[in-house]
């Protein structure tokens, strides 16, 4: 195990994002740890084709490590087709348009609140609307 491992590190360059995802690709049942690089390779491979095939000029080599494990846990997100996965291909397709820098944490923690907090202020609507119909006798809760 430690010798794939110790592979897998290597052909990544020991860049952390591609290590992070490729231990997501592992952790989630995408491939098996000892799979892993030919896994990556075939990926890797379909990237270059498709970049040769559109006419990309630039340095083919250049963040490929990272684009091809971020592509891996992409498909593998579109894969599983559930509601979660779903909600993480779209803020994969949204972020894709954002400088880097611009990412803030805050936005993924006020995106993460939001739902609940949606949901507390439904919850006070309903009750409100419920007390004041209530209050005015007209309805029967």
């Amino acid at each position: 195990m430690r010798t794939s491992a110790a592979r897998i590190a290597d052909t990544l360059s020991y860049l952390p994002l591609a290590l992070i995802h490729a231990g997501r690709a592992i952790m989630d049942g995408l491939c098996p740890l000892s799979n892993y690089l030919d896994f990556y390779e075939r990926t890797w491979k379909r990237i270059r084709r498709s970049r040769s095939i559109s006419g990309y000029r630039g340095d083919a080599n250049t963040n490929m490590n990272v684009y091809a494990t971020w592509k891996i846990l992409y498909l593998g997100l579109e894969a599983n087709n559930t509601e979660t996965s779903n909600d993480g291909v779209e803020l994969l397709k949204i972020f894709s348009f954002f400088y880097w820098e611009n990412i803030c944490v805050d936005i993924l923690i006020a995106a993460a609140k939001n739902p609940s907090r949606e949901q507390e202020v439904t919850e006070k609507a309903e009750d409100s609307l419920k007390t004041t119909v209530a209050s005015k006798g007209n309805v029967r809760l």
